[in-house]
């Protein structure tokens, strides 16, 4: 039986990718992980786990960072970096999947992908190749995809870009964008 883990570390890749938790969690050959960062609970930002329990899907881990506060900016979210490595890097060591599924750009995938690489674990990434102009986001995702084994692509241009970067063909497979299987489950009105 396959052992799977797959990351949620915010509301915005959760809505785009609980179709997938979803898929993963009920498939009987399957075991499966989902790991949540504490974002998920934190009630400034929506308590999005209530989204996450209210479409019944079991969240295994909470990743909480050490809290240690620095006045500056930049300190506070790489020491939050560091301690959620090793927060993953625990969990990763105990339930040894077979293989990491990363969605997106966010800043706090660099320590589960690292905390993957670190436990030898192979990493999908899905949504490689997207282009972000002027963002963090882009250096973030372009590290994700030279870090993953895997890239689950939304479009044959973000699959080129994926291969320009040397990334081997035989590992990006072009699904589309999740967010169109969400589009698909919509009872729309008539």
């Amino acid at each position: 039986m396959k052992k799977i883990c797959i990351v949620s570390t915010c509301r915005s890749d959760f809505g785009i990718i609980s179709n997938i938790v979803k898929k993963i969690q009920f498939e009987k050959n399957i075991k499966s992980s989902f790991l949540i960062y504490d974002i998920h609970k934190n009630q400034k930002l929506g308590n999005s786990i209530d989204e996450i329990k209210a479409q019944n899907i079991k969240v295994d881990f909470i990743v909480k960072p050490s809290i240690k506060s620095f006045t500056n900016k930049e300190l506070n979210l790489s020491y939050r970096l560091g301690s959620t490595i090793f927060e993953v890097s625990k969990i990763l060591n105990k339930i040894k999947p077979d293989i990491v599924i990363l969605y997106g750009d966010r800043i706090e995938l660099m320590s589960f992908a690292l905390a993957s690489v670190l436990q030898k674990i192979p990493v999908a990434h899905i949504n490689g190749g997207e282009l972000t102009y002027g963002a963090y986001d882009e250096l973030v995702r372009h590290s994700l995809t030279k870090i993953s084994n895997y890239h689950f692509v939304a479009s044959q241009k973000n699959k080129k870009i994926l291969i320009q970067m040397g990334e081997e063909k035989k590992n990006i497979f072009n699904i589309g964008h999740p967010v169109y299987e969400n589009i698909k489950n919509i009872n729309l009105l008539n």
